[in-house]
């Protein structure tokens, strides 16, 4: 596959771009609900996709992920449909579902043979207004989530410390809580809370769904009328704009020292707009968000990316360099840095050695050639990924959740062939500053600072 994958980059750095075209059928229902249908006839599959423009950025304080615990309440039943038997009818059917929760939303879909869409669209519809989970399944939930957070992040010292860290660098921001909710807000839930935010959200006008696969808009109407047509909107839902993070006075730190981690780990994440959100209320630059992709890509996307040959092959005082930030967020974004230290290596050496490598990067100039091989690179992540049409209609969806619109959804292919390399460097110097990031340090003893 890797050999595979370097021929395509290659052929795409020496042949003309063309837009991949991710063609789409639209119509929205009489409730409001908007429906997307991405014809991919390759295989008679179909992925019935449900999008709430709800998620835990959505929750108050006190009450922090009542969007997750709703997320499992979701497959308890309906007057139509038992406790427990929502993915026993769905394997029944040959299928696979599934569900997860985000801060901008929460979504649900199943995977099935075309003979069985209509069945799928049925029961998910049935539970967009008719769950009807009961007090008595609501608390041994709870316990569920409490464990699964047990699981996910308190045995995991690494996962421990990003939960804090991401808190510390956004304490007033939705981005700054986990997903999964804070331990005592989970033991507080009560049937009335997961009830109240139910009713409060999934409705049909704050929701959309995508079909892809081996359908066609024309063919999807009979089936559209018989299920997501008939489910009432019943109220009009209204988003409030999100707690804004002030700026910072200066640099933020947080460092942890845990007995139980394995490896260190230095971290660093520099605040940045996103395409839909600016730094600290402002509104969005979105002239910098391809620049910003890009030069992630430059800076720390693989073993041939300028960090990794500094810090790891020349210094040889890393194992592992990443840096990575997303444009597709309903808030601000951030330029997120992770460096693991080769053993024996202190974090103050490390960081000092990746000061000095970003600055020299900021300085020098870059070459078209470097930001032609990341753009291509980029591209290349894209077209792969859409060949599964989950993972296509997935970042379909996840964009439009942020607040894009449909038509804009390819844009960026085309967009970002105008990135230079003075475009990099600019977003490089205006974003990478210390003192609107946090640094944050994790060692299992103070020798390792």
């Amino acid at each position: 596959m890797k050999k595979l994958c370097s021929i395509f980059v290659m052929l795409l750095t020496l042949t003309p771009w063309v837009a991949w075209g991710f063609d789409f059928e639209h119509t929205t229902l009489e409730n409001g609900l908007d429906v997307y249908v991405v014809s991919d006839h390759r295989t008679p599959v179909v992925v019935n996709f449900v999008w709430y423009k709800a998620g835990a950025g959505d929750e108050e304080n006190g009450k922090t992920g009542l969007a997750h615990m709703l997320e499992h309440l979701m497959f308890k039943g309906t007057e139509n449909i038992p406790p427990q038997e929502f993915s026993k009818i769905v394997a029944r059917h040959g299928g696979k579902d599934n569900a997860f929760t985000s801060y901008d939303y929460t979504a649900y879909y199943q995977k099935v043979a075309k003979e069985n869409l209509l069945k799928m669209m049925e029961i998910e519809a049935d539970r967009m207004q008719g769950l009807t989970f009961t007090d008595a399944e609501f608390q041994p939930e709870r316990d569920v989530i409490l464990e699964e957070r047990r699981m996910r992040v308190e045995s995991k010292p690494q996962n421990r410390f990003f939960e804090e860290f991401s808190h510390v660098h956004m304490p007033n921001h939705p981005y700054g809580r986990p997903v999964i909710g804070w331990q005592k807000d989970i033991e507080n839930y009560t049937y009335q809370m997961n009830h109240d935010w139910y009713k409060k959200w999934y409705h049909p006008n704050n929701a959309f769904v995508i079909l892809i696969g081996d359908i066609t808009l024309d063919e999807a109407r009979p089936m559209l009328a018989q299920t997501y047509a008939k489910v009432p909107n019943v109220r009009q839902v209204n988003h409030q704009p999100w707690a804004v993070e002030p700026a910072f006075d200066g640099a933020k730190r947080y460092q942890k020292v845990d007995k139980a981690v394995q490896v260190p780990l230095w971290a660093r994440m520099y605040r940045a707009t996103s395409l839909f959100a600016g730094i600290a209320g402002a509104k969005p630059n979105k002239d910098d968000t391809l620049p910003l992709m890009v030069m992630a890509q430059i800076l720390g996307g693989g073993n041939s990316s300028y960090l990794y040959q500094k810090l790891v092959k020349e210094q040889e005082l890393a194992d592992s360099v990443s840096v990575s930030y997303s444009s597709v967020q309903r808030g601000e974004s951030s330029v997120d840095v992770v460096l693991v230290p080769k053993e024996g290596v202190r974090l103050e050496t490390l960081e000092h050695a990746y000061e000095q490598a970003l600055t020299a990067f900021s300085q020098n100039t870059l070459s078209d050639a470097q930001v032609k091989r990341a753009i291509t690179l980029l591209k290349s992540y894209d077209v792969y990924g859409r060949d599964d049409p989950f993972v296509a209609a997935y970042h379909f969806g996840k964009f439009m959740v942020a607040g894009g619109k449909a038509k804009a959804f390819d844009d960026w292919l085309t967009e970002i062939e105008k990135v230079t390399a003075e475009d990099v460097l600019n977003v490089a110097n205006k974003y990478l500053q210390v003192d609107h990031s946090t640094t944050g340090l994790l060692v299992q003893n103070d020798n390792q600072f």
